[in-house]
């Protein structure tokens, strides 16, 4: 009986179909290249005109379906093309196949957005805001719809044209999965598409059109036919091995640091004593590393060969390739230097923290996590997520003998500006110090690698901090497989939220009774638990990876104003 029911169903939806597609053809009208052109809301056919001219394009994928697709089943052996439709989409896409019956080569794939992505999309069309910063489930929807399509076929073309708005997210989840990536209407709207929040990898090639609403092209450097059929140069020189002079304020972030530049080639130049101490020539103000020349005498992380000390009487004569500003209260001590060195020298401001102030004409801007809060429509920019050790801070299931649940800012909560935090905390967590079957810990001030075995000893973390900077105790928590409880209103449109998802990774709170509430069905549930604890380690290694990251600060390092 089921498959008497299938049967006739599939018959009915082909009859359908064919009724369709009967009526578009007796209305078709050839699609050729300059009808389309005419067309304001199709322009971007001229572009790929040029690349259809010059080579023969084998597969070609589509996000969405329009107008135009008549055009790339013309010009290409094989197209595919995906709609990803939320609620109240699709009618077009089932009106249009009737393309299948004049199309052999034509694939059409038909795939519904789940509410992660519904909720993303009025967050860019309705809000203009950047639904990462609110809720990165959606970022784990594209990635398993991108899973889906590229996991058994090879595409050399991929078109972004979808039928939601988050474009620059889809984008950036493409690069090293294609060869060639497309974007539409790179002229307009970048608050509401995230255009800004797409970063070029080194090894691709950005080629835009500026004429109409807009194309860009990101072509990766093996495909030089490619390059050459746009109109681009392809990258001749090798790439420079450079000294980047980066004063280091944080022992954390001067890991992240070293690796990535290591990982690409660099080396890492750390201010020399000299800097710090009352003799002739340049000083930098305190706060922040300065090391010996004998490597033994440094700290562990940085007695590493792609490391360099310069003193200050050296700076001038062996100046850097990049300097860059990492505080503002070494701005001016490092602005004054690189006026005497800017011939040789590429000067970059750098932060990690969101309440950041400059002074200066910032023209090469890099920011940990986001840029959301950071206004520098001229500068150069790359909002970076820092090198992250996940070899080292493996997934460990913890032990159940003792339930402990660990927060990390005993220090930061003697600051001025961060004691209103840390009576939120206790006044949250307090209640429960006396709880004989869950013990809560608040550190501070301990080496990174003490940090590392707490996270590993525990069970969760809780992170209840209004200024926030990248985060890294959250991402080194997760990274090991300890979820985290997060004050909501303290998290959103924090960096964090790309990676902590409720359910998956975090457990959101705005008041006493929902943070006790989650508390107490983590310590009773115990598969819940272990879910949580397994999907932390899982989806933050899905969300941040690191070669991705070194190439795009590469991209960066490389177009220097």
């Amino acid at each position: 009986m089921k498959s008497y029911q299938e049967s006739m169903a599939r018959f009915v939806k082909l009859f359908l179909a064919f009724c369709v597609g009967i009526l578009f053809s007796s209305c078709y009208k050839e699609h050729d290249c300059d009808s389309l052109i005419s067309n304001g809301s199709i322009d971007h056919v001229q572009h790929f005109k040029k690349l259809f001219e010059n080579i023969k394009i084998k597969s070609f994928l589509e996000f969405g379906l329009g107008s135009g697709s008549e055009y790339f089943l013309d010009n290409c052996e094989e197209v595919t093309s995906c709609s990803i439709t939320l609620q109240s989409q699709g009618l077009y896409w089932r009106e249009r196949t009737d393309l299948v019956h004049r199309y052999s080569n034509w694939t059409p794939i038909l795939k519904y957005g789940g509410v992660a992505l519904q909720q993303a999309n009025l967050l860019c069309s309705r809000d203009f805001k950047d639904p990462a910063l609110y809720d990165g489930a959606y970022l784990l929807e594209l990635k398993d719809i991108c899973d889906d399509l590229l996991k058994d076929k090879q595409f050399e073309v991929v078109f972004v044209n979808p039928d939601f708005h988050m474009r620059g997210d889809l984008v950036n989840e493409l690069f090293d999965r294609v060869p060639v990536i497309v974007a539409r209407d790179t002229n307009i709207a970048p608050e509401i598409y995230g255009w800004r929040k797409i970063y070029t990898p080194f090894n691709y090639t950005k080629i835009e059109y500026k004429d109409g609403q807009g194309m860009t092209f990101w072509v990766r450097h093996d495909r030089e036919d490619v390059i050459l059929a746009l109109g681009g140069k392809v990258p001749q020189q090798p790439r420079k091995k450079l000294r980047i002079f980066f004063p280091i304020t944080h022992d954390q972030l001067g890991k992240s640091v070293l690796a990535a530049f290591k990982h690409l080639g660099h080396a890492l130049v750390v201010p020399g004593t000299s800097f710090q101490q009352n003799s002739q020539g340049p000083r930098i103000s305190e706060y922040c590393l300065f090391c010996p020349k004998e490597k033994e005498k440094r700290p562990l992380f940085l007695q590493d060969d792609q490391v360099e000390v310069i003193e200050n009487n050296e700076i001038f004569q062996n100046p850097p390739d990049v300097m860059f500003i990492t505080w503002s209260v070494h701005e001016l001590d490092i602005y004054d230097i690189h006026q005497k060195i800017k011939n040789t020298t590429k000067l970059v401001y750098f932060t990690g923290n969101e309440n950041e102030v400059y002074h200066k004409k910032v023209e090469n801007f890099l920011v940990l996590g986001s840029i959301a809060r950071y206004i520098f429509p001229d500068a150069h920019t790359l909002a970076w997520i820092p090198w992250i050790d996940f070899d080292g801070l493996t997934f460990e299931e913890p032990l159940e003998e003792r339930f402990i649940i660990n927060s990390y800012l005993a220090e930061r909560y003697q600051h001025p500006h961060l004691k209103s935090d840390g009576e939120l905390f206790e006044s949250y967590v307090g209640k429960f110090f006396h709880d004989a079957s869950i013990q809560i810990n608040n550190y501070g001030g301990l080496p990174y690698e003490n940090i590392v075995n707490l996270i590993r000893d525990s069970q969760a973390t809780v992170h209840i901090k209004s200024l926030e900077g990248f985060g890294y105790s959250v991402m080194e928590s997760l990274s090991r497989g300890r979820p985290v409880f997060l004050k909501r209103s303290f998290a959103l449109e924090k960096a964090m939220m790309n990676w902590c998802i409720e359910g998956k990774t975090a457990l959101f709170f705005d008041s006493y009774e929902e943070f006790k509430t989650k508390l107490e069905l983590f310590i009773a549930d115990i598969q819940f638990r272990k879910s949580l604890q397994t999907t932390s380690a899982e989806t933050v290694r899905r969300i941040v990876n690191n070669d991705q990251q070194a190439r795009k600060l590469q991209y960066f390092l490389e177009h220097l104003k």
